[in-house]
C-alpha cells in the first residue's frame, strides 16, 4: 500500500463524510462493507485491501477534474477541500448532498431527523420525508393552517427554524410542512406504505413531559390495514405503556413517526382516551404514509441504507423482540424478591435484551410517574484483575454504583464504610442502605451482568449469597430493590451450597435462539427479503443463533446476493463463518477441550464434567438434551468439528 496515496486520501477528503461519499460514488461494494462505528483508518485500509491503487487514482483524478469544473461555476472557496459531495458548500445544492450521503438507519438518524412543533396554542411532532419536507398530524397545525407557520426545534439545533404549513388533511390527520432549507446533519426517513400483524413498532417523538429530550414508545402492529374508532383508516398499535399512560403524559406525541421493518409506516395520531384519560387497552392509531404519500414532491434519489455490522451497540430500530422473555423480565422486576436472570451464551444478545428492558423501564416510569433508578455493572471487567477478597470486590461495586448515581464525596463514603463493624457483606450492604435504597425511588435496579465470571473464584460462593440475602430481606429498606443478572452458562452449576442459592429464587430466563418468524423479521430490517429461500437454511444451519444470523445477513448486503447464495458456500471449513469458527476452535484447543468434543461426536449420551459443560455452553458450542445426553447446538458446529476432530 502506497503511503504517499494514503496520505493523498486524508488531504483531499478531511472528513469521514467525504471519504464515505468518495466511496459511495466510485467503490460502491466498498462503501457497503463499511460497518457503524468503523474507524477511517479501518475504512482506508478495506478500501485499499479490495481495490487497485491505480483504480483509487484514477477515481481522484476525475474527482478532482470534476470539482475543478464546478469551482469555476460556482465561486468556490480556496481553503474547500477537493471532496465528491462537500458536507457544506454554497456551490453544491443542498438537496443534492442531502439526498446523495448514505441513511444510517439507527435510533440516533430517527432523533435527527425529528423536530418538536410549537405553535400558540399547540405542541407536537414533524418528521423529515424530503430534504426540506415535514410531515405531522393535521390536529398540530390546524390552528395556523395552510400558509401559517410553525416553529421546528431539531436535536442539535440552538434555534428552531420556521416551517409553512404546505398541504393538510383534516379527515386523514396529517399536514405537509415546508422548510425554508434543508436541515444541517438531519436526513430524511424512507418511508413505507404497509407493515404486517405482529411485528414490532417504535416510534419517536416529544410528549410534553418529556421534554425536549424526547421519548421512545414501541409496541407491535394489531391491524397494518385497520380502522380508527371514526372509521377511518389507521394503523391499529398496541403499547403496554400508554395502557398505563394518562393522557397528558401523551400529549404532543402526535406526529411522531411510527418505524417498522426499518421503515415509517405512518404517524401517531390524537391519542383516544378511556374513561380513565388513558389509551384504550394500549392501543393507538396512526396515520398510515400511504394516505400522503402522493401529495409529496418526487423524490430524486432513494436514500441509501447502511446496515448495522454485528457486534454493534445496542440500537432500538434494530432490536429483534423475544416478548415472552421479555414479559416475564418486567413482570418480575414490578415486585421485590423476585430477581431477573438472563441466562444464553455469548453472542445471544443478552446485552441488548438489558437495554431493551431498561428502556422500556423508562417508558413505564413516564406513564406512572414514578422513578427507577439503574446501577449497571459487569462482573467480567470487575473480576480483571481479580480481586484479593471479596471486600475489594464489593468496594470497587459500590463505588461504581454511587458514580453512577452522581453521589459526591465518594472517597470519604467509600473510608466510612470500611470501618463499618462486621465481614465485607454487612459493610456493603450498610452502605448500601444508607447511600442507595434511601434516595426515595420507587426502584433502585441494580443490573449486574456476565455474573458466571466469577465461576471457580473463591468468593463466589460469599458473593451470590449477599445477593440472595438482600433478595429475601422484607425490611422497609429494601422494598425499592430490584436485581437483574446475566449469566452466559447454566445457573444451576454456578452455585456450590444451598446458603447461595441465589439463582433458586426466580426460574432463570433462557433465551432461545431466534425463530424463522424472528429471521425475518431481521432480514426485512436488512433490505432483504422475508421470502429469500436462504431463511430456511439459515435457520437449519445456525439454530438462529442470533450472531451468526447478522453475520450472513450483513454479508448477503455487503455482496449484493441472496442468503440462498451466500449460504451455498459454505463448506466444512465454514465459508463466511470460517473466522468465528476458528476462533471458537482456538478456544477449544487453548481449554483442552478437543477431547469432550470428540467424545461428545461419537457418543452423545456420556459422562461430561459440570467444568467442561460450563466452557462449552459458554461459548454456545453445546446443550443438555436430556439428563446426561449432549449435542453441539447447530449443524454448523457440527459440521464444522466434525471434521476437525475426524
Amino acid at each position: 500500500m502506497s503511503r504517499t496515496l494514503r496520505e493523498q486520501l486524508f488531504d483531499t477528503f478531511r472528513t469521514d463524510q467525504d471519504f464515505d461519499a468518495f466511496c459511495q460514488d466510485y467503490f460502491a461494494s466498498v462503501y457497503r462493507r463499511f460497518g457503524k462505528g468503523m474507524e477511517r483508518v479501518e475504512k482506508t485500509n478495506l478500501l485499499f485491501a479490495l481495490i487497485d491503487e491505480d483504480d483509487i487514482v484514477r477515481c481522484l483524478t476525475q474527482l478532482s477534474n470534476q470539482s475543478g469544473q464546478r469551482a469555476q461555476a460556482a465561486m468556490p472557496s480556496p481553503a474547500m477541500p477537493v471532496t465528491a459531495k462537500p458536507a457544506v458548500a454554497a456551490a453544491v445544492p443542498v438537496v443534492a448532498v442531502q439526498l446523495g450521503n448514505p441513511l444510517e438507519l439507527t435510533i440516533g438518524h430517527v432523533k435527527a431527523a425529528c423536530a418538536r412543533l410549537t405553535t400558540a396554542d399547540a405542541q407536537g411532532t414533524g418528521y423529515l420525508v424530503r430534504p426540506d419536507r415535514l410531515v405531522t398530524c393535521a390536529h398540530v397545525v390546524r390552528s395556523v393552517g395552510v400558509g401559517g407557520n410553525v416553529q421546528a426545534q431539531f436535536i442539535g439545533s440552538a434555534q428552531a427554524v420556521e416551517a409553512t404549513v404546505e398541504r393538510l388533511d383534516d379527515t386523514a390527520d396529517w399536514a405537509i410542512l415546508k422548510l425554508s432549507a434543508p436541515v444541517d446533519g438531519a436526513q430524511n426517513l424512507p418511508i413505507f406504505s404497509a407493515s404486517t400483524v405482529d411485528a414490532r413498532w417504535l416510534a419517536f417523538g416529544y410528549p410534553a413531559m418529556a421534554g425536549e429530550h424526547g421519548l421512545v414508545l414501541g409496541g407491535v402492529v394489531r391491524d397494518p390495514a385497520g380502522k380508527d374508532s371514526l372509521s377511518r383508516p389507521a394503523v391499529q398499535l398496541f403499547c403496554d405503556e400508554a395502557a398505563a399512560a394518562r393522557g397528558a403524559v401523551l400529549g404532543g406525541a402526535s406526529g411522531s413517526p411510527v418505524i417498522s421493518g426499518g421503515r415509517i409506516i405512518g404517524h401517531l395520531r390524537r391519542l383516544l382516551p378511556d374513561e380513565e384519560n388513558r389509551a384504550q387497552l394500549g392501543m393507538l392509531f396512526a396515520c398510515p404514509s400511504l394516505a400522503y404519500q402522493s401529495a409529496l414532491p418526487a423524490l430524486g434519489e432513494a436514500p441509501q441504507l447502511q446496515t448495522l455490522g454485528p457486534q454493534s451497540s445496542y440500537d432500538p430500530l434494530w432490536y429483534i423482540a423475544r416478548q415472552e422473555a421479555e414479559k416475564q423480565a418486567l413482570n418480575k422486576l414490578r415486585e421485590r424478591g423476585f430477581p431477573v436472570t438472563l441466562q444464553a451464551p455469548e453472542g445471544y444478545g443478552k446485552g441488548w435484551m438489558v437495554q431493551h428492558l431498561l428502556d422500556r423501564i423508562a417508558q413505564q416510569d413516564l406513564a406512572t410517574g414514578q422513578k427507577t433508578e439503574v446501577m449497571r455493572l459487569n462482573l467480567r471487567r470487575a473480576m480483571s484483575p481479580p480481586p484479593a477478597s471479596l471486600e475489594e470486590l464489593l468496594m470497587s461495586i459500590l463505588r461504581d454504583m454511587l458514580e453512577q448515581l452522581g453521589v459526591e464525596r465518594l472517597d470519604a463514603l467509600l473510608t466510612r464504610a470500611s470501618k463499618v463493624p462486621g465481614d465485607a457483606k454487612r459493610k456493603f450492604r450498610r452502605a448500601l442502605e444508607q447511600q442507595v435504597l434511601s434516595r426515595g425511588a420507587h426502584r433502585s435496579l441494580l443490573v449486574i451482568e456476565e455474573a458466571d465470571h466469577l465461576h471457580r473464584a473463591p468468593i463466589q460462593t460469599d458473593f451470590f449469597a449477599l445477593l440472595r440475602a438482600m433478595s429475601e430481606d422484607k425490611t422497609a429498606a429494601y422494598k425499592s430493590l430490584r436485581l437483574l443478572v446475566t449469566i452466559g452458562a447454566e445457573a444451576a452449576f454456578l452455585e456450590t451450597t444451598d446458603h447461595s442459592q441465589f439463582f433458586a429464587l426466580s426460574k432463570p430466563i433462557v433465551l432461545d435462539g431466534f425463530s424463522l418468524g424472528q429471521l425475518q423479521s431481521e432480514a426485512t430490517l436488512y433490505g432483504l427479503s422475508p421470502d429469500d429461500h436462504g431463511l430456511r437454511e439459515l435457520h437449519r444451519l445456525t439454530g438462529g443463533y442470533p450472531l451468526y444470523a447478522q453475520q450472513a445477513m450483513h454479508e448477503a448486503v455487503c455482496s449484493e446476493k441472496t442468503l440462498a447464495a451466500v449460504l451455498g458456500a459454505t463448506d466444512s471449513r465454514g465459508g463466511l463463518f470460517s473466522s468465528a469458527l476458528q476462533r471458537l476452535r482456538l478456544y477449544v484447543e487453548r481449554e483442552g477441550l478437543r477431547p469432550v468434543l470428540q467424545k461428545l461426536l461419537t457418543t452423545p449420551r456420556c459422562e461430561l464434567s459440570p467444568d467442561d459443560y460450563l466452557r462449552l455452553y459458554r461459548k454456545g458450542l453445546v446443550v443438555e438434551t436430556s439428563p446426561g445426553e449432549y449435542r453441539l447446538r447447530c449443524s454448523l458446529f457440527e459440521d464444522y468439528f466434525r471434521a476437525w476432530c475426524r
